[in-house]
């Protein structure tokens, strides 16, 4: 709403009188413009999801990893009666996991994307949605790239934790080769995760 009031008094259609109108919903002799208001309703939505969000987003940086795989392993389960395995446990907390801290990077990257971009869009004659998807999220999602890949890479090393290493843990256990298995695990840890970078990098240098 705020843009459209924003425009339509750069242009001289609306009196200050109208534009306090306008700004307080409080219309009538402006009726034409009605209709180009949005509906409070879905704002009242929109303000519900953005506090759900975050919510979510506070208790997965506030409480480790671990501990939200324990509660996800031994209370949940409890608490709706039903029975999930370790393996779905453990890819639902790291995707939670994952989720909360790649929408940080990611608002993180918008808010420093300059204002002027917008600006931009609207001087050119380009809708917000446009504005968003030419002139905002490509130099944000550039920003943004590093730091997503190095939060890729933590999940799945995150990942490997649950899974690999428990398997190698166990082989150790019975095989009495503890040497030969931890530094294969290592190795291939250092291989997967090398590619990894590798595939970074070079997406980083087709970007510039």
């Amino acid at each position: 709403m705020e843009e459209i009031v924003y425009e339509y008094e750069i242009f001289g259609c609306f009196t200050p009188d109208d534009v306090r109108r306008i700004k307080t919903n409080d219309i009538d002799c402006c009726g034409r413009y009605r209709d180009r208001i949005p509906d409070r309703k879905p704002l009242r939505i929109l303000t519900t999801v953005k506090a759900i969000a975050e919510v979510y987003i506070w208790i997965i940086r506030a409480t480790p990893l671990m501990v939200q795989a324990l509660y996800g392993y031994f209370v949940i389960p409890k608490l709706f009666g039903v029975d999930i395995s370790s393996t779905i446990v453990g890819i639902g907390v790291i995707a939670l996991n994952s989720g909360a801290f790649i929408s940080e990077i990611v608002k993180g990257a918008l808010m420093g994307i300059d204002p002027g971009q917008k600006e931009a869009g609207a001087s050119l004659g380009l809708t917000s949605t446009q504005t968003m998807l030419h002139l905002v999220i490509p130099p944000a999602f550039k920003s943004a790239l590093p730091a997503l890949f190095n939060q890729f890479i933590t999940s799945v090393k995150d990942t490997a934790v649950n899974e690999i290493t428990h398997q190698a843990q166990a082989y150790a256990a019975l095989s009495f080769k503890a040497i030969p298995t931890y530094t294969a695990l290592a190795v291939f840890y250092l291989i997967i995760l090398s590619i990894l970078i590798i595939v970074q990098k070079q997406i980083e240098r087709k970007m510039r």
